[in-house]
């Protein structure tokens, strides 16, 4: 399966790997979102609170409504392409991530990722 995986500040890369198995009943498989734009840094200190067995979870924006937009979309009464300010190939997630990353300087408000990109 392909996964965005981190390899430190500002480096990061789009890769095969294996599709992860629970190996023991003490494992866990850890997704992380961060859905939302920050207008300055959201400082997390790690480094303290790695041993508090954390959960973070902030408010703002919740999937209550997803079913209903999903609705809405699939029924053709909204239009969330006008949103989308660029597209890419799945290939490309890399470019769109750069793209998404720097909104500020590349106006992206919505990007949009597919296995195929239809032309415009």
């Amino acid at each position: 399966m392909k996964a965005l995986v981190y390899h430190g500040p500002g480096s990061k890369s789009w890769e095969d790997v294996a599709k992860p198995e629970i190996g023991a009943d003490t494992d866990a498989i850890g997704r992380v979102a961060n859905i939302g734009v920050h207008g300055e840094p959201a400082t997390l200190h790690l480094e303290d609170l790695w041993i508090r067995d954390v959960t973070i979870t902030t408010g703002l924006v919740d999937t209550y409504s997803t079913p209903t937009l999903v609705q809405l979309l699939q029924g053709h009464q909204i239009d969330a392409g006008r949103f989308v300010t660029q597209r890419f190939q799945l290939a490309e997630f890399l470019d769109a991530y750069d793209i998404f990353a720097r909104a500020g300087d590349t106006g992206a408000l919505k990007v949009a990722l597919a296995r195929s990109v239809k032309p415009e």
